[in-house]
């Protein structure tokens, strides 16, 4: 009889100690899990607020923190009747959408945009989105590859230099024009570019 007491004993405390760990498993479960959303929202998208002029490093022109490095800035709001401008005071980094019938002037006065990831491409049929590089003489947006398709459009004007990431293989270098509807990458007098461009549309 004390045997089996004993054993009913040793047993509920094992039961016991297996529930204790099934909860600090599911703690430390939750935990990274929390871990991980919260890098995720970190790592989530700023979209510029309204079609209007501002200064990149302005936060207070982005629904969240200025866009930087493993970050997103979109642009997908349109000015009507002229483009609107987004000054550069200093080098930038981070990932790049413009989509729907968004039309910003980026104004980089000599400064350096390096773009993780560039994607100017509309959502809609009938989507015209534009990115113009103003490049205030010596300005650059540099990108190890991006896509302009579904109507939208880079511009360069003004010296402005689109060139493919320092440290990347110009090689092996796609910026894909056109995927699966017409993109344009126009190039005026005065600006230059020595991407690969791939065109299968």
């Amino acid at each position: 009889m004390i045997r089996r007491t004993f054993k009913n004993i040793v047993s509920k405390l094992f039961a016991m100690a297996s529930q204790s760990s099934k909860r600090q498993r599911c703690k430390h479960t939750f935990a990274v899990a929390a871990e991980v959303l919260e890098q995720r929202v970190l790592l989530a998208a700023g979209d510029w607020l309204t079609a209007v002029d501002g200064n990149f490093q302005d936060a207070s022109k982005w629904d969240g923190p200025v866009p930087t490095t493993g970050t997103q800035a979109t642009f997908n709001k349109k000015k009507d009747g002229a483009t609107y401008k987004i000054t550069f005071i200093a080098d930038a980094t981070s990932k790049l959408a413009v989509t729907a019938n968004a039309n910003p002037e980026f104004k980089l006065s000599g400064k350096t945009y390096t773009v993780e990831e560039l994607k100017v491409v509309g959502i809609a049929g009938t989507d015209t989105p534009t990115l113009k590089l103003d490049g205030g003489g010596t300005g650059k947006l540099t990108s190890p590859g991006g896509t302009i398709d579904k109507g939208g459009t880079i511009e360069l004007v003004n010296g402005a230099l689109f060139k493919p990431t320092d440290t990347f293989p110009v090689a092996k270098y796609f910026l894909t024009v056109g995927d699966e509807k017409k993109g344009t990458l126009l190039i005026n007098s005065g600006t230059q570019t020595d991407v690969t461009v791939h065109t299968p549309y």
